[in-house]
């Protein structure tokens, strides 16, 4: 999970939202669509990710490793 976080540069909150449809093996992408968002009273709910850059695909380069 960490170097999933690193090499797709994703926010923590992103990275916890993420579900198996986010990813798709046969194109080799994973599609950020939600990120967990923690209220000021604790309590947590999926929200959309924070700017509109955020909600984006993600095909690792040719550098990752797998």
């Amino acid at each position: 999970m960490v170097l999933l976080a690193t090499f797709a540069q994703l926010r923590l909150g992103e990275l916890i939202a993420l579900r198996r449809n986010s990813i798709d093996i046969d194109l080799m992408e994973l599609r950020v669509r939600r990120a967990m968002a923690e209220m000021e009273d604790g309590s947590q709910h999926d929200d959309d990710p924070k700017s509109r850059a955020g909600k984006r695909p993600h095909q690792p380069s040719s550098r990752t490793p797998r």
